[in-house]
């Protein structure tokens, strides 16, 4: 793959509108974000980009490793997916969800409390091997917290990064505990907010009901994957997906106050799956 700057042309050869979002002809579409960049994927191999005038390094960065990287996936025959996943005692489980549902901030309690190897806290690349064996590919080895999380697991905001689209969110980056190979699904999870009071219940999703669901909450930058790339080859991914993991909706009260014990039914799942009964030792320092 490559990224290239180079003057790019509002329209986009092939189509009608420089309106529409994303430009598409062929195998190439065009993505422009005002006051930032236009941005050329093209053929999953090649990126473009054109940055708009006093345009902010880091935010051409940010979409171009954001955005633009989900589509040239999607025009590849992969699929990214929104995901925080850490590696278990029970192989790599993942969890998804609408935004505010709590994944980065439960990736932090397993990964600072209990040790698990952080595999991914934003996007993870599913992929097909020969057989059909289905794959993760893993993300940078940071977590993005919130401020009263980072106050939970008494972690200084002053020495992270600042998120660059959210205030008041940080960017934690590992320097041990992290995945860097690929590695096979165990189990995704989709989770969902109850009303405080209320308790925690997993249930288990099979057949179209978790292809849905996983259309619904899993997939990163929805709206470009109805545009760019097979539909037919999006779905072979989650139906296969489907076939070879767990999946799993969890429904928990969100409060950090009642964190630990919202939790527990997770952590007797993965033990029960590990076939111990007992949890994993010292937290990474």
């Amino acid at each position: 793959m490559s990224i290239i700057r180079r003057s790019l042309s509002p329209i986009l050869n092939g189509t009608a509108s420089a309106r529409s979002w994303p430009q598409h002809a062929g195998d190439t579409c065009q993505i422009e974000i005002q006051g930032v960049a236009r941005y050329r994927i093209a053929e999953g191999r090649q990126i473009l980009f054109d940055p708009a005038p006093g345009a902010a390094p880091t935010d051409i960065r940010l979409y171009l490793l954001g955005t633009l990287m989900g589509a040239l996936l999607y025009q590849r025959g992969q699929l990214p997916l929104h995901v925080s996943a850490l590696s278990t005692p029970s192989g790599l489980w993942a969890f998804t969800g609408s935004s505010g549902a709590g994944k980065s901030t439960l990736a932090a309690d397993l990964h600072l409390r209990l040790g698990y190897p952080l595999f991914s806290d934003d996007v993870v690349v599913a992929d097909l091997c020969p057989g059909d064996k289905l794959i993760l590919h893993p993300g940078p080895p940071r977590l993005k917290l919130w401020e009263d999380a980072l106050e939970r697991f008494a972690i200084d905001k002053h020495t992270l990064v600042p998120d660059q689209t959210h205030k008041e969110k940080y960017h934690l980056q590992l320097e041990q505990g992290f995945c860097t190979e690929p590695q096979p699904l165990r189990s995704i999870v989709v989770l969902e907010r109850l009303p405080i009071g209320e308790s925690a219940n997993l249930t288990t999703l099979k057949g179209a009901e978790a292809v849905q669901l996983l259309l619904a909450a899993a997939l990163y930058r929805p709206g470009l994957r109805h545009r760019i790339g097979d539909p037919a080859q999006q779905f072979r991914i989650l139906s296969t997906l489907v076939k070879q993991v767990n999946v799993y909706r969890y429904q928990r009260p969100w409060s950090l106050s009642a964190l630990d014990d919202s939790l527990q039914p997770l952590l007797e799942l993965i033990a029960e799956s590990t076939g111990q009964c007992k949890m994993p030792g010292p937290a990474i320092p």
